[in-house]
C-alpha cells in the first residue's frame, strides 16, 4: 500500500509540473530581396555551450 501511495504521489507531481513555453525566433540569413544568393557551400548550424546558435557557410563566386 505504501509503494501504491508514493507512485501516486509521485505521479501526481510529475503531472503538475509546468514547462516553459519554448522561445523560437526566426530570421534571414542572406536578404530575401536579392535574387542571387550565390552558391553557398558546407552551410551548417551549432548549439553554443551558453545557448546560442552559431551558423557559418562559406560561399563560392562573388
Amino acid at each position: 500500500m505504501r509503494a501504491f501511495i508514493v507512485l501516486f504521489f509521485s505521479l501526481f507531481l510529475t503531472l503538475s509540473a509546468q514547462c516553459e513555453k519554448p522561445f523560437f525566433e526566426s530570421e534571414f540569413v542572406f536578404d530575401p530581396e536579392k535574387i542571387d544568393h550565390g552558391h553557398v557551400h558546407a552551410s551548417c548550424i551549432v548549439e553554443c555551450p551558453n545557448g546560442d546558435l552559431r551558423t557559418c557557410w562559406y560561399e563560392n563566386g562573388t
